[in-house]
């Protein structure tokens, strides 16, 4: 912070933890110097306070929220056998239980260089960080690779559901199995899931909020619960008052059906891309929207430059796609 820093911060998803902020571009080699250090020689004296920390963000996120506790039971009813069907945090028991050796025999496990992919954007020179990477990174000790998730969720073989009493919010969630993200259908459920939920002008918010006033809020998700192993595509709603969750479920059924009966009209296709190209262009334009793309890729399929070709698997998307 004496040094200019801002947005300090990390955070922890199923596929990847994440640390980020900015800095002048001028103090380059003291980031180089700071992060060799704080990632090959830890110390971890905070452990504790920080640990009563993420205590506290499940407390918020999960155990006093409607929707986390939703959540965390709709995670954990969709994935049988899979890691991604378990709390992201873990759960209260584990966290009062977790020590300082336990994190590093962890961190000695996972926070090994083939496991790790840093990113720079802004201001600077590629060869200066070339060098500066040889300097402050170069004598750092390899390490075996972090072992791999071996189970693979079994099929499903029938509907399941779950209802929850809870006083709160009536909330409306719906799942569908999906492959991973580097398969070949990954663009086109992004189209599909703008086309149906997201924005004012997709099928679900022009019919539930607008038209019939059923809902006060929808949307649907394609990132959830992570991109390196088959996920979920997610769609959400909030009933409006005096409505049930279940009175919204026809209607999320319906327009289903209606795109895998009729396809899409060339217009709504183009609309939808339209938005979708303009809303990677707003993230490119911000360093840290840029960096968070093109570490991404790299870090889970190898390729940085795939974060530039989004765009254009976007437009190949056709209505029979969708169907």
């Amino acid at each position: 912070e004496k040094a200019g820093g801002t947005g300090l911060n990390a955070s922890t998803g199923y596929d990847v933890t994440t640390y980020f902020y900015q800095l002048p571009s001028n103090k380059l080699e003291l980031w180089a110097y700071l992060e060799s250090e704080r990632f090959k020689n830890p110390v971890m004296r905070e452990f504790y306070t920080e640990r009563d920390v993420v205590i506290e963000e499940r407390r918020m996120r999960t155990d006093s929220s409607p929707i986390g506790r939703l959540l965390e039971e709709f995670l954990g009813m969709a994935y049988l056998g899979h890691p991604y069907g378990r709390p992201l945090v873990g759960y209260r028991s584990d966290l009062d239980n977790f020590t300082r050796a336990e994190a590093m025999e962890l961190y000695a496990e996972y926070y090994v260089p083939s496991n790790i992919v840093i990113g720079l954007a802004g201001d600077v020179d590629p060869e200066e960080a070339r060098e500066l990477a040889e300097k402050y990174f170069g004598d750092w000790e390899p390490g075996p690779d972090p072992p791999v998730v071996r189970t693979v969720e079994p099929t499903q073989r029938g509907q399941r559901r779950i209802a929850m009493r809870d006083p709160g919010q009536p909330f409306l969630l719906m799942g569908w199995h999906k492959p991973a993200g580097d398969h070949p259908d990954a663009p086109t459920l992004d189209v599909l899931t703008m086309m149906l939920a997201n924005g004012r002008s997709s099928r679900l918010h022009t019919r539930l909020v607008k038209d019939e006033k059923k809902a006060v809020a929808v949307g649907a998700i394609t990132q959830i619960p992570g991109e390196l192993y088959p996920g979920l595509v997610l769609t959400y709603v909030v009933p409006g008052k005096g409505v049930g969750a279940l009175e919204t479920e026809a209607a999320v059924l319906e327009e289903i059906q209606d795109i895998i009966d009729n396809g899409v009209d060339a217009d709504e296709l183009a609309g939808v891309k339209t938005r979708m190209k303009a809303d990677f262009v707003r993230q490119m334009r911000s360093n840290f929207g840029m960096v968070s793309g093109l570490v991404g890729e790299e870090l889970f399929w190898d390729d940085w430059s795939c974060a530039l070709g989004y765009p254009f698997e976007i437009d190949a998307v056709t209505s029979e796609d969708i169907q």
